[in-house]
């Protein structure tokens, strides 16, 4: 029987089908092999190789967050950028720790393992672990952490209350202060017993207080400090790392006020309570169960009131006026000695006017200064301090003298002095300050009033966190804001004189710090200006019956009068009032004291309210 030719053509299309069948089942085989292929390399790649949460890393020292380090994530494994790393080892003050030679690149950059770092730190001795993205480290005793940046000196400064560790704060050594970040001191203080609250601009240390003096201040410059029964001071802020900054020593005064004592060191800055517990807590100074000890009562010591007295007037007026108001003034500054080109000393006081300020209760001090005939000469300083043989030749001048005519102690009054030779006068009151003291004689500097760092060119020279550091007490020329070659306008306005008292107490301790006030007034006219005393002042608006004006900004008397020709005559002056308000700047920032310019120039409401402070 023959083959069917339908049969036959139906058996080869199903034999074909059946390959075509074939080949596309195999195709999809590859296909989803290729695909589950891909699907492990990816699973793979995402579980061990992928990089993710590329973002710095917080390094916590001594639980105060310090810094951050560039890092990123690979799975369970956390990356760090190797120089910074390097760098922070360098901070905490190691250097000797080598890290495994594990690294990884990442776009061009070499990073270490943080596990590593850890596990190198934990051999070195301190206590660390990677916790929430952060790089948590205890630090040695034997360790601190810090490290400049742009001029800055950053350091952790571990506070100390009453004995009892507070905590560690960062502090930032800048433009002459040391300040410290207001967003950690309140919970450091507040671990001690001691309250306080933090709100962006006010560091308030008694939440209790409640009446607030009227702001006299920038608000854009300053921060606040409440204290005590509602009394504020105002301290220069500083914003580094986009956080705030208080001043220690700004901070200090306004404990001392509340009866506390500041020590400050490179590494530790420590506060001790000498009010009783009952007055503390009185001030809400203390928490409610005086979980803060506090040793006995400190005695506290009166202000000082020193008068400068000027001999080079030609008689003893000056002199006899301070000997005549022994309850107004306790201390007095006479005009000694000037200087020559050489490094020698000119001039001399009337005899026998240190022993009789002394026998008789104050304390003296010869001042020496850069006068000459036409003013303050800043030529023969700058000669002086640029040759070292002219300059020690003065100093050991200053401390001979000093020493033969019995003097406390020297006050300076170099005016005038240089930018350039800020350094050379910093030392060489820092060498004057240590012979002195070699001989328990005091060294008192006179320096211009400020707002702000190297606010003005005169100013300038005079670097007065050194000078302050190495002198006894730093006096701040906080007057002539109006002066006699100017135009007529309050001499020391209260708000420029408390601003100039900020910085300087930012800068100084407060306990070092004397308040220059003055005791005259200024005759502004077409042809310049005539310094007048208080008593001549006085007596002009009596016998013209003339009631004086108050510049309430100020806090400053001024009037005006219009001579026989003509002219008009501008006044501004002191009197008790305005005198008063510089008195209350000066308790309520802590300071030693004031320094009068000058004796024999006040009256007796003057008097009167130098007798109430120093009581």
């Amino acid at each position: 029987m023959g083959w069917n030719e339908g049969l036959r053509t139906d058996l080869h299309n199903h034999l074909d089908g059946g390959k075509r069948g074939n080949r596309r089942t195999r195709g999809w085989l590859v296909m989803l092999a290729v695909l589950v292929l891909l699907t492990a390399a990816g699973l793979v790649y995402y579980i061990f190789f992928r990089i993710y949460d590329v973002a710095p890393r917080t390094m916590v020292v001594n639980g105060e967050p310090v810094e951050q380090i560039d890092g990123f994530s690979v799975h369970s494994k956390t990356w760090l950028l190797q120089s910074q790393v390097e760098r922070f080892l360098k901070r905490v003050q190691v250097n000797n720790v080598s890290l495994p030679a594990v690294t990884k690149t990442y776009h061009g950059q070499v990073f270490v393992r943080a596990d590593d770092l850890i596990a190198a730190l934990n051999h070195y001795g301190d206590k660390s672990k990677l916790a929430g993205g952060e790089l948590q480290i205890d630090l040695k005793s034997t360790q601190h952490y810090g490290y400049q940046l742009n001029g800055n000196i950053v350091r952790q400064q571990q506070v100390w209350l009453n004995g009892r560790f507070a905590g560690d704060v960062l502090t930032v050594y800048h433009d002459e202060a040391t300040y410290v970040a207001t967003r950690d001191l309140s919970s450091a203080f507040e671990r001690a017993g001691l309250k306080s609250t933090w709100n962006g601009q006010t560091l308030s240390l008694a939440p209790s207080a409640t009446a607030h003096p009227t702001p006299v201040s920038n608000p854009a410059q300053d921060s606040k400090i409440v204290f005590g029964s509602g009394q504020t001071i105002y301290a220069p802020a500083y914003t580094f790392s986009q956080f705030a900054y208080i001043p220690i020593y700004s901070i200090s005064a306004a404990l001392r006020q509340a009866g506390w004592t500041s020590t400050i060191g490179t590494w530790q800055w420590t506060l001790t309570q000498h009010t009783s517990p009952t007055q503390l807590k009185n001030t809400g100074m203390i928490s409610a169960d005086g979980s803060v000890s506090v040793p006995a009562q400190a005695t506290s010591q009166k202000p000082v009131s020193l008068a400068f007295v000027p001999f080079y007037l030609g008689d003893l007026a000056a002199f006899q006026d301070v000997m005549s108001h022994p309850k107004a003034y306790n201390a007095l500054a006479g005009d000694t000695w000037s200087v020559d080109a050489s490094g020698s000393l000119v001039g001399a006081a009337p005899a026998g006017t240190a022993s009789q300020a002394i026998s008789s209760g104050y304390a003296a001090y010869a001042m020496v200064t850069n006068l000459g005939k036409n003013g303050f000469d800043a030529k023969t300083m700058i000669t002086i301090l640029s040759h070292p043989a002219r300059s020690n030749r003065l100093e050991e001048e200053i401390v001979k003298s000093v020493e033969s005519d019995g003097y406390d102690g020297a006050m300076l009054d170099f005016e005038l002095i240089p930018p350039k030779d800020a350094a050379l006068y910093s030392s060489f009151v820092s060498k004057l300050a240590a012979d002195l003291h070699a001989l328990n004689k005091r060294l008192e500097v006179v320096i211009p009033a400020d707002t702000g760092a190297k606010n003005e060119p005169w100013n300038a020279g005079y670097n007065v966190a050194k000078i302050g550091a190495a002198a006894d007490d730093v006096v701040v020329m906080a007057y002539d804001y109006s002066y006699a070659g100017g135009p007529a306008g309050p001499i020391a306005p209260v708000p420029w004189v408390q601003q100039s008292l900020a910085y300087t107490v930012s800068r100084v301790p407060a306990n070092k710090v004397l308040l220059g006030i003055d005791t005259y007034g200024y005759d502004w006219s077409g042809k310049g200006a005539k310094a007048l005393s208080l008593t001549t002042i006085d007596s002009f608006l009596k016998s013209r019956h003339i009631t004086p004006n108050w510049n309430a900004q100020a806090e400053a008397p001024w009037f005006k009068w219009t001579d026989s020709k003509g002219q008009l005559h501008t006044v501004y002056y002191e009197n008790a009032k305005s005198t008063s308000a510089k008195l209350a700047l000066a308790k309520m920032y802590g300071i030693a004291g004031v320094a009068v310019w000058r004796a024999g120039m006040e009256d007796s409401g003057v008097l009167q309210a130098l007798t109430s402070y120093i009581k």
